[in-house]
């Protein structure tokens, strides 16, 4: 348990290093990014998959979206499609980790630290924190999807397994819980990819981890619209709502998603990191022609206080 946690803790600083890095250097660009390009539905969306594509995060680009809003750079009902957009591109995080070479981290992180400690430019110094943190991303990511089936002997973790089991509901009520503790979908879902490749869960429960990993995202954006202005509130309900309603969708139909994962790839890694795309993919899409729609329901329903 004690590696696992320890890989785990080297994966999020990687990741917050890598994205304090990445958002010093692309913050100011991004705000003219979305403010200029969100004039339509597709054009929202595939801003919002390029913005969490270059900042690593999908709270990120969530975040940024309500501070806009509540300044007045952005209107609510383009922001549904930035959603979107970021759910995919939140996907491609684990995708590009796992097919990159695991020998280059030591290397990446020597010279993120070299960078940094030498290099005085301070742009430069943050290209180096960012590339320290891919480094630290590549070695915790490593060490999680190596961990041995003796993982289960810890009885914690064997609960919250044997609890993720009894079904597909169960498996994404865990994963739910499992993000909003962590607080990353990329870390829980990697952690996920550990337990298949142990051997100590199936395909199925690994997918209904995903699923619930995709609601317990939602936590930092629920957080941090409290106490904001209705339009800040209602793009937190926005992240809520597509992505329960996506879970709830699946949920029917994961014996036979399972069964088209299976014939995608033999590789359980790559089936888990598969599912989570396409998910999010397949929702999004379905969801983008009825972006409008929502935004509207959603103004309807929780309207301004002088409304």
């Amino acid at each position: 348990m004690l590696q696992l946690l320890l890989s785990l803790i080297v994966f999020l600083l990687g990741l917050w290093l890598l994205r304090r890095g990445l958002t010093q250097l692309t913050t100011r660009y991004i705000e003219r990014f979305l403010q200029r390009l969100v004039k339509t539905p597709w054009r929202g969306f595939l801003t919002g998959i390029a913005a969490t594509l270059v900042t690593q995060s999908s709270a990120a680009v969530t975040i940024l979206s309500m501070g806009m809003v509540a300044a007045g750079m952005l209107r609510f009902e383009d922001t549904v499609a930035i959603i979107l957009g970021s759910n995919i591109g939140s996907t491609f995080t684990l995708g590009i980790i796992s097919q990159s070479p695991t020998q280059l981290s030591p290397w990446l992180i020597g010279l993120g630290i070299f960078g940094y400690v030498f290099i005085t430019a301070p742009r430069w110094r943050t290209v180096f924190l960012a590339l320290c943190g891919f480094g630290l991303l590549l070695y915790g990511f490593q060490g999680m999807t190596s961990i041995s089936a003796t993982l289960l002997t810890d009885h914690r973790l064997s609960y919250l397994i044997a609890f993720a089991k009894n079904s597909p509901l169960h498996g994404v009520l865990a994963g739910t819980l499992l993000t909003m503790l962590i607080t990353s979908s990329s870390a829980s879902t990697a952690l996920t990819i550990s337990l298949a490749k142990a051997g100590l869960i199936t395909l199925i429960t690994a997918i209904a981890l995903v699923l619930g990993h995709n609601i317990g995202t939602c936590l930092t954006s629920i957080l941090m619209s409290i106490g904001g202005s209705r339009s800040v509130v209602r793009v937190a309900l926005t992240h809520v709502l597509l992505n329960v309603v996506g879970v709830l969708l699946f949920l029917p139909i994961i014996q036979p998603f399972q069964r088209w994962i299976l014939q995608l790839s033999p590789h359980i890694d790559q089936q888990i990191i598969l599912s989570h795309i396409l998910f999010n993919g397949i929702t999004s899409i379905i969801a983008l022609p009825f972006t409008r729609v929502i935004a509207t329901s959603l103004m309807t329903i929780y309207k301004d206080k002088s409304s």
